[in-house]
């Protein structure tokens, strides 16, 4: 119990209030102070927060925007210097789960995002050392994922909505969920 919480949101706070308020009252539950993270803001505010968190959750959405906006708000180094820290947890849902990753080239397969920010590089943070075939579901995706892993340059696991990946042997916990 006790200790802090930081919530962003991939597409940035606007348009997120509802699942803030949803993490806000887990944060409280459990007696964290709770923060948000506007990714779409360069302040060092921002950065300060994420820096000071012990349990960091980045959401899902669209992996473009959220990778795009990591970029240009500069927080996508201060998420790679905070998965250096000690005792800390970093978790990602989906978009963010792919963001960790050493690409998100993976999301260019049909049924994944559209790329709307049109980016054109794919490099990921490179937290952890695989890919990740979020929501995967066999019958519908076995075939795609056994496809991609042909070209693929990294391990790609595939995890569904119902599972999480839980990394301890890094310096943080990066906790990766379908």
């Amino acid at each position: 119990p006790g200790g802090s919480f930081v919530y962003m949101p991939s597409g940035g706070i606007s348009g997120a209030e509802e699942y803030i308020s949803q993490w806000k009252d887990i944060a409280n539950e459990y007696g964290a102070t709770f923060s948000v993270v506007d990714n779409t803001s360069a302040s060092h505010q921002e950065k300060d927060k994420l820096l000071n968190a012990d349990v960091s959750l980045i959401s899902g959405g669209n992996t473009f925007q959220l990778l795009s906006n990591l970029r240009e708000s500069g927080l996508d180094s201060v998420i790679v210097k905070l998965s250096h820290k000690q005792d800390v947890a970093l978790a990602g849902f989906s978009a963010d789960a792919l963001g960790l990753t050493p690409t998100i080239a993976i999301c260019n397969l049909p049924g994944f995002d559209e790329n709307l920010v049109e980016i054109n590089d794919f490099s990921g943070l490179d937290i952890v050392d695989f890919e990740l075939f979020p929501h995967y579901q066999k019958q519908s995706h076995g075939a795609v994922l056994n496809k991609y892993r042909e070209t693929a340059n990294n391990q790609v696991r595939e995890i569904t909505d119902e599972e999480y990946i839980s990394l301890s042997s890094y310096t943080c916990t990066p906790v990766l969920y379908g």
